[in-house]
């Protein structure tokens, strides 16, 4: 379990198996990230993950995010640097409004991070990460 971490000027980062607990923020990007992948990690804080930058290249898919704020960015990210799923699977969101009409575990619709930014494969099943 972890309570805190930050990652800063990574290549090849896999960040994955990690339940984060916390009252404030449970990740920070805050420096240039290659081929960053983000998956299968639990986020229960105030705070998922917090952007401060926007050179950043990755993916972040199958977490389950049980936050107050899931994501914060507090620089410009765009669908070109950062994808929120994995062409199959996105991620379970606390706040996801969809519909799942055909009972696959994914939502019918996307969810929306920030204006053109998307998960367009909502988990809306949990036992499907």
């Amino acid at each position: 379990m972890i309570s805190h971490i930050r990652l800063t000027n990574n290549v090849d980062l896999d960040f994955s198996y990690n339940d984060c607990f916390s009252k404030m923020n449970c990740i920070f990007i805050d420096s240039h990230n290659e081929n960053m992948r983000i998956f299968n990690n639990k986020f229960n804080s105030s705070v998922g993950i917090t952007f401060t930058v926007n050179n950043i290249n990755g993916i972040i898919f199958s977490n389950i995010f049980n936050c107050s704020k899931n994501i914060q960015y507090e620089a410009d990210i765009t669908s070109d640097s950062i994808k929120f799923d994995n062409g199959t699977m996105g991620n379970y969101w606390n706040d996801y409004q969809g519909e799942d009409i055909n009972n696959d575990g994914i939502g019918d619709t996307p969810y929306q991070i920030l204006a053109g930014l998307n998960d367009n494969f909502p988990v809306v099943d949990i036992r499907i990460i």
